[in-house]
């Protein structure tokens, strides 16, 4: 952070071990290489993940997974979009 502007990231795939890194104006890497979104546009032809838990179900709290690694799977082109439903879980977050 650099006052209220994130200016870096970091996310690891636990499951896998890979890294994926970010810094406002130089681009993102993916085990330290850049990688880029695909450039698909046309949502008929997209790999789309999406995120609709709600925060509560019947008095049982849902703790979904991190949406960030969906987010570093569009920035690195395995996904074309991904979309987070009006009423989810999913809060934005900072250390």
């Amino acid at each position: 952070m650099s006052g209220e502007e994130l200016v870096a990231a970091l996310v690891m795939n636990q499951a896998t071990g890979t890294i994926y890194e970010a810094e406002k104006g130089s681009g993102a890497r993916r085990d330290g290489s850049p990688i880029a979104p695909s450039g698909q546009f046309d949502i008929a032809n997209s790999i789309v993940g999406s995120s609709g838990y709600p925060p509560d179900l019947g008095g049982h709290r849902i703790d979904p997974w991190a949406a960030s690694l969906e987010i570093c799977l569009v920035a690195d082109g395995a996904l074309d979009v991904y979309g987070v439903a009006q009423h989810s879980g999913l809060n934005i977050w900072t250390t």
